[in-house]
């Protein structure tokens, strides 16, 4: 159950990353030239170009902000279910040591 809870933690912190700006980067460099003489280093010339990309979905239908919503509510859920399950052993756990004194008691 803690492994369920901790997976869905972080599906909703990916959920929530969907919804921020990526930024990209590239570049390339490259060498060009021609000669009827043939190819040399002398003949070559280099060059680079390098750039970046800023993309952000600013709107997506309300999609995000759904999915986002989903993931906490199951994080949440599964952190209630994780509660539950401890109380519950807790509880069996009091009612076995309980009867074990009565036996030995008697």
């Amino acid at each position: 159950l803690q492994e369920s809870v901790n997976y869905n933690h972080e599906v909703s912190r990916v959920q929530r990353a969907n919804n921020l700006p990526t930024l990209k980067a590239f570049g390339t460099y490259a060498y060009s030239g021609g000669s009827t003489a043939g190819l040399s280093s002398s003949n070559l010339s280099g060059y680079s170009f390098a750039g970046l990309t800023l993309s952000w979905n600013i709107w997506d239908g309300g999609g995000g902000g759904a999915r986002y919503r989903q993931a906490v509510n199951d994080a949440t859920t599964a952190q209630l279910k994780l509660i539950q399950q401890k109380k519950k052993l807790s509880l069996d756990l009091r009612k076995e040591l309980t009867s074990y004194n009565n036996l030995i008691a008697s």
